[in-house]
């Protein structure tokens, strides 16, 4: 039996406390062979696009968790982000949860 899924849009930005992040697909990531990228000065998350949607749910699950230690001062090594984000990101497939990345704006390569 399938399960049906719950299309969830992903925002554009996302508060934590008083730090709003804007999120974007960034295609720069896929030349430096990253996944994904907190920039906390700049309060932006980035996500290659160049991945599974699977993929991208841990992805933006682990910069939110890295997001976390500016707001809530958690010190969590890459290792237990990485633990993190995948156990909410099973959770979440579990539950029938699928992201809709239509509306999150995507940076091409800068030269």
């Amino acid at each position: 039996m399938t399960k049906a899924k719950i299309k969830v849009k992903v925002p554009k930005q996302v508060k934590f406390a008083s730090i709003t992040y804007s999120l974007y697909l960034d295609k720069n990531l896929e030349k430096d062979g990253d996944w994904g990228h907190h920039k906390g000065r700049k309060q932006e998350l980035l996500v290659n696009p160049i991945m599974t949607d699977e993929q991208r749910v841990v992805t933006l699950l682990h910069e939110v968790i890295h997001s976390s230690k500016s707001v809530w001062g958690t010190h969590l090594t890459e290792g237990d982000t990485d633990r993190v984000a995948n156990c909410i990101a099973t959770l979440l497939d579990a539950l029938g949860v699928e992201l809709d990345w239509s509306e999150i704006p995507v940076r091409e390569l800068e030269l």
